[in-house]
């Protein structure tokens, strides 16, 4: 009998549905109006917790990098809006007729009895889990981005997916994410608490969409102006209110939710901020490779041959091989190459006039190191930052140094015959390399990919083929640099101790603890030289 009569109750809800008036007032958006007119401040202060009703459906758009937009739209409309607004409709229809139940309506709503209640239980976790997912794949994707941008530290991005670009896992988002949860738990211990920090944050969260949405229809889509601020104003009124009214919750738990965005804005932005003045001070401070590096004409002779004189000798100069359609141009792409390589300690194999390696500032001759020399650039033009100390300091240039530029392109996988773009510098034995590799391609920086690199330099430079024969490829140096911040000294007061504190200790720092891309490129450990540059800011 209590069954029979608890199943009565749950099925009126849907009795209700049958009456086609009451059912088109419930639609009908006139009624918002008279809410908000007869309850004024109040109907204000609980649009907060109305705004709940809404919360979770952002859920669906956090997956844009992981499915077609197509594919989102029609999952909203067809699915996710249509259940969503009957299953509001069913508890408020409950909620008319059993107003005492308001903080339990999901769960007292559910027909056939207990039996049912469980499946139902189980049903909406498993939903909730979903819903998590959805939430921490656009944490990693958002953070991608922001990588890209040079917005966050440098982290392991790892793609899993060989046809969709945005489907990306990073480890140390997800175990920093699983911490706070932890965390939140720890904290709100109930829901209502966690419920306020979850609505300040997602009302947040759309307004500020609804702005970027505006600026993207000015600059990007140069849609019209005035459609473009009628879309604001209709969209941006409707959000504003529900944000002030969630403001109310901040002293509540919404103060959660503001720190953490706090908290990463100002990661970030300092993040950007150090990034973008080191990048500056790299480009004003880089040199170009003619203003560094020079070449000096040599003769040299046999004894057999002491009569005679540079000008009895044939010019055996070449010229360099032209640039490929494909291959990165730059300011010292271009000039005479010379057929063999000549030292001041090498003698050379044959006869005739030599390009000999000098500093362009001294005219003062390099030594050159009997093996292979990978030099990582991040820019395609002029001299890697690390050169200048290698050539000023020590006076000493590999035979054979490659100058490697990685790019990840925006395909799954590059094939090994487009990968690498060749380019043969004007200075002996000196050469600058692009290697191209798919989101999902590893980069193996191992002996096969030296032999490929070597046979590349054969190819744009069989001059030096004696040079290349006698490189042992395991003694292959790769050669990194990481940046170091110091404030002139010539910055005091308050400006000068703010640089210094941010600069030198906390960006520095932050530095220690990000993950640089070359660790994932399985260089050998004993082969890997990491040599630091000071730089002035």
């Amino acid at each position: 009998m209590g069954c029979s009569h608890r199943h009565s109750q749950c099925l009126e809800p849907f009795m209700v549905f049958k009456s086609r008036h009451l059912f088109r007032k419930a639609l009908s958006p006139h009624y918002a109006y008279y809410y908000f007119r007869d309850n004024r401040h109040l109907g204000w202060v609980q649009c907060s917790g109305l705004f709940l009703a809404i919360t979770g459906t952002e859920a669906t758009y956090a997956d844009l990098g992981h499915f077609s937009r197509s594919a989102i739209r029609i999952s909203f409309l067809v699915i996710c809006y249509p259940v969503l607004i009957v299953t509001y409709l069913g508890q408020a229809a409950w909620l008319t007729r059993y107003p005492d139940q308001v903080s339990s309506t999901f769960y007292a709503s559910i027909p056939y009895g207990d039996g049912f209640y469980w499946f139902v239980f189980v049903f909406a976790t498993g939903a909730a889990c979903v819903a998590s997912q959805a939430m921490i794949s656009a944490a990693f994707s958002i953070v991608k981005q922001s990588i890209a941008l040079g917005c966050f530290p440098q982290l392991s991005v790892q793609h899993v997916s060989d046809k969709v670009l945005g489907s990306v896992y990073i480890p140390e988002v997800n175990y920093v994410m699983m911490v706070l949860t932890v965390v939140v738990i720890a904290i709100f211990k109930t829901t209502v608490q966690l419920g306020n920090a979850y609505g300040v944050a997602v009302s947040s969260m759309m307004f500020g969409t609804t702005v970027l949405i505006y600026v993207v229809m000015l600059m990007i889509w140069e849609s019209n102006f005035f459609l473009a601020t009628a879309f604001l104003i209709s969209f941006g009124f409707i959000d504003m209110v529900f944000t002030t009214a969630n403001l109310n919750k901040v002293p509540h738990g919404g103060w959660f939710a503001l720190a953490i965005a706090g908290a990463v804005f100002s990661l970030s932005y300092l993040w950007w901020w150090g990034t973008n003045i080191k990048h500056k001070s790299m480009l004003a401070t880089q040199m170009k490779m003619q203003d560094l590096l020079g070449t000096n004409l040599i003769y040299n002779k046999s004894k057999k041959d002491d009569a005679s004189s540079p000008d009895d000798s044939v010019d055996e100069s070449l010229t360099g091989p032209g640039p490929c359609s494909n291959s990165p141009q730059a300011e010292d792409n271009s000039g005479i190459s010379s057929p063999k390589l000549v030292t001041g300690n090498d003698a050379a194999p044959a006869n005739g006039p030599h390009d000999q390696l000098v500093l362009a500032s001294s005219g003062q001759p390099l030594l050159r190191i009997p093996a292979v020399g990978i030099m990582f650039a991040d820019t395609l033009y002029g001299a890697p930052t690390i050169l200048p100390e290698l050539v000023n300091r020590w006076g000493v240039v590999h035979k054979v140094l490659i100058i490697l530029t990685i790019r990840q392109v925006a395909v799954s996988t590059v094939s090994e015959s487009e990968r690498l773009l060749f380019r043969k510098l004007r200075y002996p034995g000196i050469y600058r390399c692009v290697a191209r590799y798919g989101y999902r391609d590893r980069v193996h920086m191992d002996n096969k990919f030296v032999i490929k690199l070597l046979d590349k330099v054969n190819e744009v430079d069989p001059s030096v083929a004696h040079v290349v024969q006698q490189a042992n490829v395991v003694n292959t140096s790769y050669i990194v640099s990481f940046i170091k911040l110091f404030v002139k000294q010539d910055i005091v007061g308050i400006k000068g101790a703010f640089r210094r504190f941010f600069l030198q200790d906390v960006y520095s720092n932050m530095g220690r603890f990000v993950r640089h891309s070359y660790q994932d490129w399985c260089i050998p450990h004993g082969s890997l030289f990491e040599v630091g540059v000071a730089l002035n800011v």
